[in-house]
């Protein structure tokens, strides 16, 4: 039925479905019209204004009245539809972070496997398959707006078949195929293990589709906030920043439809031989000589292993680049290190990105002098606190300095344990125990709190202290945020940030934070632990350019891929870890060569429970 008060059709779901109540509402928004167009052999430009001169819908801000649509022949199975402002530069994925399809050489155009049609009065676009007629990709759907484009809200819906077949838009928990009856995708990195149907680490704008036994791709090239929405017979993306950038792809066979995308964002990085073997990881060592005896053990057993991980106990303070000299001290590390060598064996040491504001403390003695970490609107690092406490972040955005402040410090683990030892990057999206800045001017802070936090009074990784840090950590997640002085985020549309549309600073960075090129955390959020991936790769590279690098991720984006591998989960130690099984096969959509999780010892009285039913 019709509610005048919601302005749309109202049709309640089950719960379960996480499914809109509101669907096809009434229109509100003109849309935009065609003023002009330039053909070429290779695309079409488009020039678009308000419709009849309309304000437009002033959903959540003033929208914008001229628009540019640049419709690229990418190659015969690529097409490439972006739509931009044309007054005024917006942010974009920098191409040094993706690659820039606009450099692709364009090959066959002339025989394309496709045709793009565009309707003038209110402009819309759809794509369609030439050999069988079918239209992949139509934005004229009925009952929503065509397009919505203001500052902080772009709006966009297409076509969907009945009860459609779409995969990917990961990273998420879910069943592998995405229910066609509701389903809505948040893209957020958020520090989050297990939850169902939430967005989690990683953010992966591209779904496939199976059409009548064909297949197609679509990719949304925008690293922003946003909600993608499956409800019956369409698909509406809901984006709170950059451009609507859509490459289409006409496969059509999914195996194509792979190979299209990964041309595109970059093919999967192909791991070191080693890394396809058996890895025993733990969190929770009390001293080196255990990690030393489980080795011993696996040879007593004669077990195949060929990796060996160490979680944050081997640090000093849960400090980077630091080792715990009374429980992990170096030198045993590195006679670890080499005797796993001797044995074609590897080590992987957990890394995390924030480092610890304390001055004496050489990454941080060394990231201050040369200007290395992000920065808040007033030019200050802003701070954040995880495991060491406070802390600050290095800029990867910065791709001259930050990266080689990175190479650097991982030079020195390199030098100090041996050239068998590997990078585990954690905690990158970027995470942190309280939700935007947390300092000592902050609204609310503790200072018992602070007191028992700071000067490492409780960081000695011992097991009696375990519990005290899991305590603290909550209570840290609840401290108030501080607002900036000048020019907060307050971005009108909530995406459904956590299912419950948190706010964007939920146990992460300050939004309104700012990079060394002047470009935003609000728009490069999703991009951090890309970014950071690009740059540990780089070094790796760099310090040993004949070594296949490995490196392991929690947070990824679209082509992240091409620099490493990808966790995908931190445990399965529940009835609820089963879905991590749903979360692998969900993140494979993204193409990432090799995706994993840590499996928790209590996951084998969970499948003997399960074999017995």
């Amino acid at each position: 039925m019709y509610r005048s008060d919601r302005n749309c059709c109202w049709d309640p779901k089950p719960n379960n479905l996480n499914a809109p109540f509101c669907f096809l509402k009434q229109h509100t928004c003109k849309g935009y019209e065609v003023k002009s167009t330039e053909e070429s052999a290779t695309g079409t430009l488009i020039h678009l204004s308000l419709l009849g001169g309309s304000q437009g819908c002033s959903r959540f801000g003033q929208d914008i009245p001229n628009l540019a649509v640049h419709i690229d022949y990418e190659t015969e199975s690529r097409v490439r539809v972006k739509i931009i402002d044309s007054d005024k530069k917006r942010y974009e994925i920098p191409a040094f972070a993706l690659p820039n399809p606009e450099s692709s050489a364009r090959r066959n155009v002339a025989k394309r496997d496709y045709t793009v049609k565009y309707t003038k009065s209110p402009f819309t676009f759809s794509v369609t398959r030439v050999s069988t007629g079918e239209v992949i990709f139509d934005s004229s759907v009925a009952g929503m707006d065509s397009l919505v484009y203001e500052d902080e809200y772009l709006e966009i819906s297409s076509v969907l078949p009945d009860d459609a077949n779409i995969y990917g838009l990961g990273e998420v928990v879910t069943a592998f195929r995405r229910d066609p009856r509701g389903t809505r995708q948040t893209m957020w990195a958020r520090d989050a293990a297990t939850p169902v149907d939430e967005n989690l680490y990683g953010s992966h704008p591209f779904h496939l589709e199976m059409r009548k036994g064909l297949a197609h791709g679509v990719f949304l090239r925008n690293s922003n906030g946003m909600d993608v929405i499956i409800t019956p017979k369409k698909i509406t993306y809901k984006v709170i920043g950059g451009i609507l950038d859509f490459t289409i792809f006409l496969g059509p066979k999914p195996t194509d439809v792979v190979q299209q995308y990964t041309e595109l964002v970059g093919r999967p990085h192909m791991p070191p031989a080693w890394s396809l073997g058996f890895h025993q990881s733990r969190y929770g060592y009390n001293n080196i000589g255990e990690v030393e005896e489980v080795v011993k053990r696996y040879r007593q057993e004669n077990l195949p292993l060929d990796g060996v991980w160490i979680d944050i106990d081997y640090m000093d303070s849960f400090k980077d680049f630091t080792y715990d000299e009374a429980r992990f001290p170096q030198a045993r590390i590195r006679a670890l290190a080499s005797d796993l060598a001797a044995h074609n064996q590897s080590m992987v040491l957990i890394i995390d990105p924030g480092i610890p504001i304390a001055p004496g403390y050489e990454p941080y003695d060394t990231g201050m002098k040369e200007d290395v970490f992000i920065k808040t609107l007033t030019g200050k690092p802003i701070e954040g606190r995880v495991w060491p406490g406070q802390t600050y972040f290095p800029d990867f955005m910065n791709t001259n300095e930050t990266w080689a402040f990175w190479q650097r410090q991982l030079a020195k683990t390199r030098a100090d344990i041996g050239d068998n030892v590997y990078p585990w990057i954690d905690m990158n999206e970027p995470s942190n125990f309280c939700n935007g800045p947390c300092t000592k001017d902050s609204p609310g802070f503790n200072p018992a709190l602070d007191k028992e936090v700071s000067a490492n009074a409780y960081l000695t990784n011992s097991p009696e202290d375990r519990d005290k840090d899991i305590r603290i950590a909550s209570e840290i997640e609840h401290l108030a945020k501080r607002q900036e002085a000048a020019a907060p985020i307050n971005l009108k549309y909530a995406i459904n940030n956590a299912g419950r549309q948190a706010p964007l600073d939920e146990k992460t960075l300050a939004e309104n934070a700012v990079h060394k090129n002047g470009l935003r955390l609000t728009d490069t959020h999703n991009l951090y632990g890309h970014m950071e991936a690009m740059a540990t790769h780089h070094s790796l590279l760099q310090l040993n350019p004949n070594q296949r690098p490995f490196i392991l991720t929690r947070s990824s984006f679209s082509g992240t891929g091409t620099h490493l591998l990808s966790l995908s989960a931190p445990i399965c130690c529940s009835y609820v870890g089963i879905n991590l099984l749903r979360r692998l096969l969900s993140f494979t959509s993204s193409f990432n060569r090799i995706v994993c999780c840590q499996v928790d010892r209590q996951v084998y009285y969970l499948f003997r429970a399960l074999r017995t039913r």
